[in-house]
């Protein structure tokens, strides 16, 4: 709910508009230098960039009875970008851009 928060408040009310939203774990210390370096070299759409374990399953690949199991119909807001389907990002923080946060928070 955090999170949808956050999207929801960045897509209607941040001002000025932001290209990205960083999301953070509250005990992760972000190296902002090496951010906008990569930043640099992202496209401005179709962004969702992190720390992305190629080993893990998708979430919609978990058993069902797993307790991070998401139903595929509930990624159909997200688009894929280079193949990434609905792997998801992991460790301390992860960057959205904002053309998927506008799509997200017109979910909620």
């Amino acid at each position: 709910v955090k999170v949808l928060t956050l999207f929801k408040y960045a897509s209607e009310q941040a001002s000025p508009r932001p290209n990205y939203v960083l999301k953070t774990d509250d005990d992760t210390f972000v190296r902002m230098d090496l951010i906008m370096e990569n930043i640099a070299m992202l496209p401005r759409e179709c962004v969702y960039w992190g720390n992305q374990n190629a080993l893990h399953k998708s979430l919609t690949e978990l058993p069902k009875h797993h307790k991070w199991h998401v139903p595929l119909d509930q990624f159909r807001a997200i688009p894929t970008y280079g193949g990434m389907g609905t792997k998801y990002m992991q460790g301390g923080g992860y960057l959205v851009s904002m053309d998927f946060i506008r799509r997200i928070a017109l979910q909620i």
